[in-house]
């Protein structure tokens, strides 16, 4: 069995030039709840013959 971690980010605030590359960067957030990820209670068996298929209905 596996666990199964969901995550999903976005940018947040202002963008803002690196002043390493100089190239045009933002600040991004993980915005899914722990459930989902870090404590994530979701698991998968993972087979070679099995379909390998888990549905999930993430709503808020």
């Amino acid at each position: 069995m596996y666990r199964v971690e969901i995550k999903a980010m976005r940018d947040v605030g202002e963008p803002y030039i690196d002043p390493e590359s100089g190239l045009e960067e933002r600040n991004r957030e993980q915005y899914l709840p722990d459930q989902y990820n870090t404590q994530s209670k979701i698991t998968i068996e993972i087979t070679e013959s099995g379909e390998n298929f888990l549905p999930l209905d993430i709503r808020e």
